[in-house]
């Protein structure tokens, strides 16, 4: 699994604090570039930092989902590691 600081190496591009502060990041980079008024030097840089993020959200979720995929309910509705019998997590 890809560890989602990795995917900004360079100090000046820091990592969002947040899946939030990604998607918030993102969501601005997106509507600068929709606006028609970024030069193209700029809007490739944007672009660039768009698709850090892009990777970042999309390995925080994907951690997300392993971690949801390790819980399930046992009969009484505990929540119990996968794989596990009920009644001894």
């Amino acid at each position: 699994m890809t560890d989602p600081t990795s995917i900004f190496p360079d100090p000046a591009s820091e990592a969002p604090q947040s899946f939030e502060d990604a998607l918030h990041q993102l969501e601005d980079l997106v509507a600068r570039l929709e606006s028609d008024e970024v030069p193209l030097e700029e809007s490739l840089t944007a672009f660039e930092k768009g698709q850090r993020l892009l990777r970042y959200c999309e390995a925080k979720l994907a951690r997300a989902e392993q971690v949801f995929k390790q819980l399930a309910r046992d009969a009484e509705g505990r929540l119990s590691a996968e794989g596990e019998p009920p009644g001894e997590s």
